[in-house]
């Protein structure tokens, strides 16, 4: 038994110290402001995961415009938000002529916005609420992913008029998901209702 405590204690001794070693916070320079650069209307290319895959595109509010303008010729109308808050300069475009997908960020990725032409399946949670609700003049499916807090992930889903040409196929309609993170439900409706055609 004294025997296994002597091989025991090296390695708890060992545990310890590397565990402090962990829990110590390592020294990091004190934040100096990023320059402030002017917003591009062009993108800058980021690298996707998936072979064949549309590679996203990181641009500002103002290039998501441009890229969608161009790039999405087979939805009407497009729709973006144009009430975006301050400090959610960065956008992720991916878009091509039957859709589109944009994934506004703020810097410390605390809250998002996503526009997408197509309606996700999502995974529901113990405190979770979905109802319908008028938007638009369409009904809309509203769900709050997270009914305890007061900035959970929130959706909209519903059937915009208009038309989207799908695999070949034009439709009546264009399907819309807009979901925001970080965001109370007033202000979540904010940004839902300056969406804008562009």
């Amino acid at each position: 038994m004294r025997h296994r405590t002597m091989l025991l204690l090296p390695l708890l001794l060992g545990l310890g110290a590397c565990a402090d070693v962990a829990a110590r916070p390592s020294p990091s320079p004190s934040p100096t402001p990023a320059p402030v650069a002017a917003p591009s209307a062009g993108p800058r290319s980021t690298p996707t995961g998936a072979p064949g895959a549309p590679t996203p595109a990181l641009t500002d509010a103002r290039g998501a415009v441009a890229i969608v303008r161009a790039r999405v010729t087979g939805v009407s109308p497009r729709l973006l938000p144009a009430a975006v808050p301050a400090g959610m300069g960065e956008v992720a475009v991916t878009a091509g002529p039957g859709g589109y997908s944009l994934q506004y960020t703020d810097d410390l990725h605390a809250r998002t916005i996503i526009v997408i032409t197509d309606i996700p399946m999502g995974l529901n949670g113990p405190h979770q609420s979905m109802g319908t609700v008028r938007f638009r003049g369409q009904d809309a499916q509203y769900q709050v992913f997270d009914t305890t807090a007061p900035t959970s992930r929130r959706v909209l889903t519903w059937m915009e008029p208009g038309t989207q040409v799908v695999r070949g196929a034009s439709t009546s309609h264009v399907s819309y998901y807009f979901s925001a993170t970080g965001f109370t439900e007033p202000e979540f409706f904010q940004l839902a209702n300056s969406l804008w055609p562009v």
